[in-house]
């Protein structure tokens, strides 16, 4: 599910830029409402991988794949894998600036260790242009 979600995110935001520029009508407004509700999707499909990460080899795959690619540990940030490990203050290596075997351990809350995230941020700006551009076009 979450594969198909960032499929549909990657073209949905694809479209989305791609218009703003010559875009000049009112449906710009409803720009903030569809990323509203992608954002929702896709939050509610990471959340449910990272329930998954230590059941489900494919899924621990994926999600550190992702982690890695994208530079980020967790949803909104490290502390989303509070439940990984019995210590409640490690993540998976995948969030380690410099992966190596174990590096997750007991550093949720170093940040020097530990990407931070970067899907919120994302998002945001995303949602902040969609607003700005609703507003421009009224």
């Amino acid at each position: 599910i979450c594969g198909l979600a960032l499929i549909v995110l990657g073209i949905l935001v694809q479209v989305t830029i791609h218009r703003f520029p010559g875009h000049q009508d009112a449906t710009a407004s409803i720009i903030p409402i569809v990323l509203i509700s992608i954002k929702r999707v896709v939050a509610d499909s990471l959340t449910e991988m990272m329930d998954q990460y230590n059941v489900t080899e494919e899924v621990k795959l994926a999600v550190d794949h992702m982690q890695e690619d994208m530079k980020c540990c967790g949803l909104n940030n490290a502390s989303d894998w509070e439940n990984y490990a019995a210590d409640k203050d490690s993540v998976p290596d995948s969030c380690c600036v410099n992966i190596t075997r174990g590096c997750g351990a007991g550093t949720m809350t170093d940040s020097i260790k530990v990407h931070q995230q970067i899907m919120g941020i994302l998002f945001s700006c995303l949602l902040m242009k969609g607003i700005r551009n609703g507003y421009e076009v009224m």
